[in-house]
C-alpha cells in the first residue's frame, strides 16, 4: 500500500512533468514498502532504491529547468536553487543512510519519508504551479516540436484539429481516421541518456515517420512530448486504415538511433502504444474526437503496451461516469454536501437495536436524493477523495448536539489503512473520539478492515494498544471477505467480527458456506468475540442467522441507513 497517495489537483497541466511527478512519488513509495513491508531486505537492495530516487530526482529536475528554460521562465533561478537544496538534502540524507546499522534503518527511513512527502507536496503545489499560470500565457511548443512544423510540415495539434474540422465539413470523404500514438516509457531514455539525446530521438523519429509514412491523403502530427498524430482519410473500408497501423508499427520496429557515448557504440530502440478514432463512427466534433483517441491509447497501455486499441463507446461511458462522479464529489465538498448517515445493528436475540454503523453519503442537487459510498467509493479511494469527504462527515457528526442521546448505545466506525499517512490520520481522528467517549459514556467501536489488518499489522497493533487505554472497542471488518486467516484473529482478539455480506448471502445458498460461518460463530464465541453478520436482506436470512447463533445483525430488511435524526428519532428516543 502506497505511502503517498497520488492527487491529481498536483497535476499542473504539462503531461511530461506530471508524469515525472508521479514517477518521483512511485519511488518513495517504493522505498517505503521494502523498508515496512521486507524485514529481511538488505541494507544493499535499500541503498539501490535510495539511489534510483536519487538519480531520477535529478533528472527530473534538469528536464524541468530545460522545460522553463525553452519557454523563458522568470522565475528559473527560484526553481533551481529549491532542486539544488533538494538534492543537497538527499546527498545528506544518503551519506546518513549508507553510514546506519542494518537493525536502525527502518526507524531512518520512516524519519526522512515526512521530509521527502512534504517537500514534493510544498514544491508542486506553490513553485511548479506558477508554472502552470505562467506557460496559459505563452506558447508550449519546444524548439524540436517548432523545427519539425517548419521543415517537414508536421501538424501541431491545433493545427490537426482544424485539418480534421476541415476535412469533416467537406464532407469529400465517407471515412476519416484519426491515429494518436506515443513511445512506451520515454522517459527511461530520457532518464539513462538525458534531456538533450530525448530531444534528438524525438526529431529523429519524426524525420523516419515522415519519409515511411509520407503519401496522398494522409498528415503527420507532432503534439507535445513524445506524441504523435496521423490523420487520413479512407476510402476503402479501414483497409487503408489498418494497413497504416501495421506500417505505423513496422517503421517503429525497423528504427533505431545510434549514440556514440564514451567511444562506444549504442543503439536506442522503443515501442509504441496507439489509439485510434474514426470519422463518422466515433463523432464528428474534432475536440471529442481527440479526447477518445486520449482514451484508446490510454486503455492501450493498461492492457500492455506495445499495441493498438480502437476506442469504444464502452470506454468511454465510463470514462464520462467518472467525471460525473468527479464533478458531484467536488460540488460536494465545496459545498459540504457530505452527510454521516446510521444504518442501526440489532441483537439477534431481542430485535432490538444496540447502536448503529456511521455510514458516509453525499447529496446531490441536481438530482435532489442522497448518494450512497457504493456509487463512488471506488474512484474516491483511487483519486484521494475518501480522506477529505470523512473528514467533513465526521465533523458533522462530532457536533451533533443531541450526541448524549447515544450514551450506552454503541457506535461504529470504519476505517481502512491503506498508507502510513491514513495510520497518522486515524490516530490523530482518535484523540478527538477519545473526547467523545468520556463525555458523553458512549460505547465507540472502531472497525478495522480485514485488508488493513493483514498488510498493516504492525500499525493495527499500535492502534489496538491506544484504543484498549481508552475505552475504545475494536472490530475486523469483512471477515470471510477473501483475506480470512483465524491467525491474525487469534493475534487481534478483536471484540468484534462483521462477516462480509457477500459471504453470509453464499451461505444461504450454500450447505458449505453455512458450515464455514457455524464455524467462524463458534470460533468466535469459544474466544468471546462478538459476531455481527451484514447484508440480512430478507426473513430467511435473518431466521438461518438467528438459527447460526450470530449475535448481531445488519441489513436492509431490518432497517436502511438513515439521517443521524431520523436515526435518534426511531431507534433512541425514550
Amino acid at each position: 500500500m502506497p505511502y503517498i497517495d497520488w492527487d491529481h489537483t498536483w497535476e499542473i497541466g504539462i503531461e511530461s512533468i506530471d508524469n515525472q511527478h508521479k514517477m518521483l512519488v512511485n519511488l518513495i513509495n517504493k522505498l517505503y514498502e521494502n523498508i515496512v513491508f521486507k524485514p529481511e531486505i538488505s541494507k544493499d537492495e535499500l541503498l539501490y532504491t535510495f539511489q534510483e530516487l536519487y538519480d531520477y530526482a535529478r533528472y527530473h529536475f534538469e528536464t524541468e529547468e530545460a522545460f522553463i528554460k525553452a519557454h523563458a521562465y522568470p522565475k528559473l533561478e527560484l526553481h533551481k536553487k529549491s532542486h539544488q537544496t533538494f538534492v543537497k538534502k538527499l546527498d545528506e540524507l544518503y551519506q546518513k543512510f549508507e553510514g546506519e546499522n542494518q537493525e536502525n534503518l527502518k526507524e531512518l527511513v520512516l524519519s526522512i519519508f515526512n521530509f521527502l512527502k512534504n517537500w514534493l507536496f510544498s514544491h508542486i503545489i506553490t513553485l511548479d504551479k506558477e508554472i502552470e499560470v505562467y506557460l496559459k500565457e505563452v506558447s508550449t511548443e519546444t524548439p524540436v516540436e517548432v523545427n519539425l512544423y517548419k521543415l517537414y510540415g508536421f501538424l501541431s495539434k491545433n493545427e490537426s484539429l482544424e485539418k480534421l474540422d476541415q476535412l469533416i465539413k467537406r464532407g469529400e470523404a465517407k471515412t476519416i481516421s484519426f491515429i494518436l500514438f506515443d513511445i512506451d516509457d520515454f522517459y527511461l531514455i530520457n532518464l539513462r541518456y538525458g534531456f538533450d539525446v530525448g530531444d534528438l530521438v524525438l526529431e529523429d523519429f519524426a524525420k523516419h515517420l515522415y519519409k515511411n509514412l509520407k503519401e496522398d491523403q494522409l498528415w503527420l502530427a507532432k503534439f507535445e512530448g513524445d506524441r504523435f498524430g496521423i490523420l487520413l482519410t479512407d476510402e476503402q473500408n479501414f483497409l487503408k486504415t489498418f494497413s497504416t497501423i501495421k506500417k505505423v508499427f513496422q517503421v517503429t520496429e525497423n528504427y533505431q538511433f545510434t549514440l556514440i557515448k564514451n567511444q562506444k557504440v549504442e543503439i536506442i530502440r522503443f515501442n509504441i502504444s496507439l489509439g485510434l478514432v474514426v470519422y463518422p463512427k466515433h463523432g464528428n466534433d474534432p475536440k471529442d474526437l481527440l479526447i477518445k483517441a486520449e482514451i484508446a491509447v490510454k486503455k492501450a497501455k493498461e492492457e500492455g503496451k506495445n499495441r493498438w486499441v480502437m476506442f469504444s463507446e464502452e470506454d468511454y461511458v465510463e470514462i464520462k461516469k467518472l467525471d460525473r462522479i468527479k464533478n458531484l464529489l467536488d460540488e460536494a465538498l465545496e459545498k459540504e454536501l457530505v452527510f454521516p448517515f446510521v444504518q442501526p445493528i440489532f441483537s439477534a436475540k431481542t430485535q432490538k437495536v444496540i447502536g448503529g454503523e456511521v455510514l458516509l453519503r453525499v447529496f446531490c442537487e441536481e438530482e435532489k436524493r442522497f448518494i450512497s459510498a457504493g456509487e463512488f467509493i471506488k474512484f474516491a479511494l483511487k483519486s484521494n477523495y475518501l480522506d477529505r469527504l470523512e473528514e467533513v462527515m465526521f465533523k458533522k457528526f462530532k457536533d451533533y448536539l443531541k450526541f448524549y442521546k447515544f450514551k450506552n448505545y454503541m457506535i461504529f466506525i470504519n476505517r481502512s489503512i491503506t498508507s502510513f499517512e491514513k495510520f497518522e490520520r486515524l490516530i490523530y481522528e482518535m484523540e478527538q473520539w477519545i473526547d467523545l467517549v468520556q463525555k458523553f459514556k458512549v460505547k465507540l467501536v472502531l472497525e478495522v478492515t480485514e485488508a488493513s489488518l493483514i498488510d498493516f499489522i504492525d500499525l493495527v497493533f499500535f492502534i489496538k494498544e491506544k484504543a484498549k487505554q481508552n475505552n475504545i472497542l475494536l472490530a475486523i471488518d469483512d471477515f470471510g471477505a477473501g483475506h480470512a486467516s483465524f491467525g491474525y484473529l487469534l493475534k487481534f482478539k478483536p471484540d468484534f467480527i462483521k462477516i462480509d455480506g457477500d459471504f453470509v448471502k453464499a451461505s444461504f445458498h450454500s450447505e458449505d458456506n453455512l458450515k464455514v460461518l457455524k464455524g467462524i460463530i463458534r470460533l468466535a464465541r469459544d474466544l468471546k468475540i462478538k459476531t455481527i453478520a451484514e447484508f440480512v436482506e430478507n426473513k430467511e436470512i435473518m431466521d438461518m442467522l438467528v438459527r447460526a447463533k450470530v449475535d448481531y445483525l445488519q441489513g436492509y430488511y431490518l432497517a436502511k441507513p438513515m439521517s443521524i435524526e431520523d436515526f435518534v428519532k426511531s431507534y433512541l428516543t425514550k
